[in-house]
Formats: structure tokens, C-alpha cells, sequence
């Protein structure tokens, strides 16, 4: 009976020593979006703080909702920087969509601020159409041009 008090008095501490010293989930920002076009646009993260635990994954998520998560669109950063950027790819011309960078360790994943953009239009298009009217020092030239930002 002796020796079963110290082994569950030691038992005990390693018990709380343990969970005094689990992993919390990282803490993250995120960038500003830059570089945007009608299908990309270019954001970035910076991971302040591991939450005790190794960083597994890292990078951006987005969505045309509000709540973007891992589960939505996602690229990661395979650098072992804290900090890190991504081109995101495949958006919709002059569409709003949400970005968060994140972070993911043991404990699970922390996201950063929400940040907000709008993709521009497409690329303008021009249509070069027959000249008509043709005199001797004059003709009509025709075509049509798509803003495409409108």
C-alpha cells in the first residue's frame, strides 16, 4: 500500500503536466489582397504565434461566402516560414469572394482576419468589323469593343 501512494502521486503530476502543456491552435493574420484580375488574386499570412505546437499546414482559404474554411478553396504554403504568401487561382470575373490565411497544428486550425475582394472584369475585347462608305479620301471604320469592366 506504501508504494501505490507515491506511484499515483507521480502519476498524477505527469497527468497535469501534460495537459498544463497541451497545444492550442495557432494564431494568425492575414494579408491584404493584392495583384487582383478577373481569375487571380494574391494574399499572403503571417502565423504570430505556433500555439505550443508544430505547424503541419499552412496557407490560405477562400469562398464566396463569408466563412471560408479549410473545407472550401484552399492553397497551402509548404515553406517552414511563419510567414507566407499564395496566388489564388480559378476565381470569376466581378465576383466578391472572402479570404483567411491558417494555420493548422496538433490542436487543431486557427484562421486569421477575414479579408474582402472583388474580382476585376474580364480582359476588354475588340471586334474589328469591314470598313464601309469607302470614297476616294474616306471610309467608315466599324468594329465593337467590350469593355468588359462594366
Amino acid at each position: 500500500m506504501k508504494n501505490l501512494i507515491p506511484a499515483s502521486a507521480l502519476i498524477l503530476a505527469v497527468v497535469l503536466f501534460i495537459s498544463c502543456n497541451e497545444a492550442k491552435v495557432p494564431l494568425v493574420t492575414t494579408n491584404a489582397i493584392t495583384e487582383i484580375s478577373p481569375s487571380t488574386a494574391v494574399s499572403g499570412g503571417l502565423i504570430t504565434d505556433d500555439g505550443g505546437g508544430k505547424i503541419l499546414e499552412k496557407g490560405l482559404c477562400w469562398d464566396t461566402i463569408s466563412r471560408p474554411q479549410i473545407s472550401s478553396n484552399t492553397v497551402t504554403d509548404t515553406t517552414e516560414a511563419l510567414s507566407f504568401s499564395g496566388l489564388i487561382t480559378g476565381l470569376s470575373p466581378k465576383r466578391t469572394y472572402y479570404v483567411k490565411a491558417y494555420a493548422t497544428n496538433i490542436a487543431g486550425t486557427g484562421y486569421g482576419n477575414m479579408e474582402t475582394f472583388v474580382t476585376s472584369g474580364d480582359n476588354p475585347v475588340l471586334v474589328v468589323l469591314d470598313a464601309t462608305e469607302i470614297e476616294t479620301h474616306s471610309a467608315r471604320l466599324n468594329g465593337n469593343v467590350n469593355p468588359g469592366l462594366l
